[in-house]
């Protein structure tokens, strides 16, 4: 009969310690995985801030009247399995960009631009603007998985600067 006992208490002890090890790899794994769809939301961020103060720079450095650039981003699908979101919004008085998932999680990462100033507009509107031959719609969100990811800047005769994400139409 002690035997028996002995070996019940045994097996449920090793279920047990099984559980736990189950469980803390579970919690440990999650804690992983969120930590690094925030350093990749935080790299795309910084790679599309990159882009439009280059873009802008551009506008600034050119001697023409009226000035229309866009650049391509090349940026991934998705981050890991996930859709996100890169978003232009005012924190404060700077200029940020934002990526985050589209359904939430990990906090979003922000990257700054410039302060906000009355010969820089960022447009967060929806919108068409020609550039070229090309044609870019534009809005307050741009979506992974988008066909045709641009950032655009524009300045005109009175040195006005617009900035924005977009898409470009095939």
């Amino acid at each position: 009969m002690s035997s028996a006992i002995d070996t019940t208490i045994v097996t449920s002890g090793l279920f047990l310690v099984l559980l736990v090890v189950v469980v803390g790899f579970s919690m440990i794994s999650q804690v992983v995985l969120a930590d690094s769809i925030r350093i990749r939301l935080g790299e795309i961020s910084n790679q599309v801030a990159s882009d439009m103060i280059e873009v802008v720079s551009l506008c600034y450095q050119s001697t023409s009247a009226d000035v229309r650039l866009f650049r391509p981003l090349k940026i991934p699908t998705s981050v890991g399995t996930y859709g996100y979101a890169i978003r232009l919004r005012l924190d404060g008085n700077v200029w940020v960009v934002e990526a985050s998932l589209e359904t939430g999680g990990p906090l979003p990462s922000t990257s700054p631009l410039w302060q906000q100033s009355g010969d820089m507009i960022v447009v967060t509107q929806v919108g068409t603007v020609h550039i070229g031959s090309q044609l870019i719609d534009f809005g307050p969100v741009l979506h992974s998985g988008s066909a045709f990811p641009v950032v655009w800047a524009t300045r005109d005769s009175n040195g006005v600067t617009k900035v924005g994400l977009g898409e470009m139409r095939s």
